[in-house]
C-alpha cells in the first residue's frame, strides 16, 4: 500500500475509515494497521511513498509487482488512475478501482 500524504481534517469527510485521532498520520500506515486488524492474515506493507518513475526506480520495480495478487487503486485523480492502469497492464496483474474525484 502506497500513499506519500498523510490524514488531514478535509479527509474525513470522505474517507470513512479515518477519524480524528489519526490526523497527521500516514494514510498508508494508518489503513495497514486498520486492515490487519480486520483480517491478520492480510500480507499488507505500507510505504509512505509518491507513486511514479521516480519510486519505480527506489523500490516499485518489477519484482515488487511480481508478489502482488491485484492492485487496488484509489487514487483522487486522472493521472494516478491513469499511471495505475499502466502499471497494471505492464505487470499483468488485475486492478481493481475505488478512487473519489
Amino acid at each position: 500500500m502506497a500513499d506519500y500524504d498523510y490524514i488531514a481534517l478535509s479527509n474525513l469527510n470522505r474517507i470513512a475509515v479515518f477519524g480524528e485521532k489519526n490526523l497527521s498520520k500516514s494514510k498508508s500506515q494508518v489503513l495497514a494497521e486498520k486492515l490487519k486488524k480486520i483480517n491478520e492474515e492480510m500480507q499488507i506493507e505500507p510505504f509512505n511513498k509518491f507513486l511514479g518513475a521516480d519510486s519505480e526506480k527506489e523500490c516499485f520495480d518489477h519484482n515488487f509487482y511480481q508478489n502482488l495478487d491485484f492492485l487496488l487503486c484509489c487514487g483522487d485523480n486522472e493521472q494516478i488512475r491513469i499511471y495505475m492502469s499502466n502499471i497494471s497492464e505492464i505487470h499483468d496483474k488485475p486492478i481493481f478501482e475505488t478512487g473519489t474525484s
